[in-house]
């Protein structure tokens, strides 16, 4: 980035200048038609406009500037933290230098509310409770410290909240617990709300059954995932022990009633079909069932903590019901899903993280820890995915939110370098071996 002090005048006079109707790029282009311009200083001044255009939330046109400066000036990489990596680790602190020291923070937050994509960070995941009213065979919370099957109190997120929500796009409730089984629910909500960010979370949908719940989720919820993972109520009561098949689908009708009458498109319904032994033979019923009930869905194979649920529940590991499986995919004439499911063993090697873990990150409130993901979050001593044998994931945390501000822990050079692998394919061993990484899911 070239002279900090310039670009912040640059900005000052640029809110000044929008928040009047006047153009407030003329300077720069009239700078780069100065005939004496060298081609080193119009990169420079292409990468501070490309700059500006991100950080009033107009992406397609900064990434331009942000090619032309390259053209012009192609050392810019290597020589300064410049505009050309708002797409990874240097991102963050030109953000918060802008958003520190603007002398109008009233608009920068007004444009951040109205172009979320001007936060640099995509999702925070943040775990508000490791309760449930469900006692699913495939949950991880059957090998969980108990410590952590509690309602963390609202003060508690509320802290974390302010942290981290004027930073991100997104917020994702979900983790170890029912978020709807947190008697704050609605307060945390609020919270999040407040900051303009959008809203999902995961949920068993038992408690969708009343006028007021429905009411709450379409008014504030962007994007809702229901685990439901079965297609007949026999099949469901084997799986998610203690709930109820026929009231979590009335419950998503009436969701789905309440977005009519009030001509509302969210929340988006999402249903979640977990892959095991024991209902994959219903997979194409459950994608009938969802269709018919408006939702779009996902499907994903079990996550196994041990070798007993690997054996017990696992099909990936057995190629038989791999084979059968696959069949029901295929064979289906009402739908084309060769494109979408995928058809072989996985890989034995790391694709890509679909989270883009350089951009995401996994908060036990809890503690305040912050995760690379919610695999590192629930790490056990072993986990079993498609291998022969088992491997282990490290419980990282890069630092406590309850201590230190954002800032401070996003920065740290191990959390860079950790980014920095992502972007380059190379992330940690134990992230190349991971299901999700290597195509498992979709």
């Amino acid at each position: 980035m070239s002279d900090k002090n310039s670009i912040l005048t640059k900005i000052e006079e640029t809110e000044k200048n929008i928040l009047s109707g006047n153009n407030a790029f003329n300077d720069f282009y009239t700078i780069l038609c100065n005939p004496k311009l060298d081609s080193l200083s119009k990169g420079r001044i292409y990468n501070d406009l490309g700059y500006l255009y991100f950080k009033l939330g107009l992406a397609e046109i900064a990434k331009k500037c942000w090619e032309m400066a390259l053209e012009f000036n192609p050392y810019l990489e290597d020589i300064e933290i410049n505009s050309t990596f708002m797409e990874n680790i240097l991102s963050f602190s030109d953000y918060l230098f802008i958003l520190n020291n603007t002398t109008n923070k009233n608009f920068i937050l007004s444009i951040n509310r109205q172009k979320l994509n001007c936060r640099p960070i995509d999702v925070i995941s943040i775990e508000i409770n490791g309760t449930c009213n469900l006692n699913c065979i495939m949950c991880p919370r059957r090998n969980t410290n108990k410590e952590r099957l509690v309602n963390i109190p609202y003060d508690k997120i509320k802290t974390i909240l302010e942290k981290v929500c004027p930073y991100t796009q997104q917020i994702e409730i979900g983790g170890l617990g029912e978020s709807l089984c947190h008697p704050d629910f609605k307060k945390i909500v609020k919270t999040i709300k407040d900051y303009g960010c959008k809203l999902c979370f995961s949920s068993n949908g038992t408690f969708f059954d009343n006028d007021e719940m429905s009411n709450f989720l379409v008014e504030n919820v962007n994007v809702i995932s229901i685990s439901i993972d079965a297609a007949t109520k026999e099949t469901y009561q084997k799986i998610r022990i203690g709930g109820d098949f026929d009231k979590v689908i009335n419950g998503i009708k009436r969701l789905q009633n309440k977005k009519a009458e009030r001509q509302s498109s969210t929340p988006k319904l999402l249903s979640k079909f977990t892959v095991s032994r024991l209902n994959y033979h219903e997979v194409i019923d459950f994608i009938k069932l969802s269709t018919d009930l408006g939702l779009t869905v996902t499907l994903g194979h079990v996550i196994c903590t041990d070798d007993e649920m690997r054996q017990k529940l696992a099909i990936y590991n057995d190629s038989k019901l791999m084979e059968e499986y696959l069949s029901l995919l295929k064979n289906d004439p009402e739908h084309n899903f060769s494109k979408n499911i995928m058809i072989t063993r996985p890989p034995f090697h790391y694709i890509s993280c679909p989270f883009s873990a350089y951009k995401n990150l996994y908060i036990t409130t809890i503690d305040g820890a912050v995760h690379l993901c919610c695999h590192t979050a629930f790490a056990s001593t072993n986990k079993y995915f498609d291998d022969e044998e088992p491997y282990e994931i490290p419980e990282i945390s890069f630092g406590n939110l309850h201590e230190q501000d954002f800032k401070t822990i996003w920065e740290k050079p191990e959390y860079q370098a950790y980014r920095y692998g992502i972007i380059k394919n190379k992330p940690y061993d134990f992230c190349q071996k991971c299901l999700v990484a290597r195509g498992m899911f979709i």
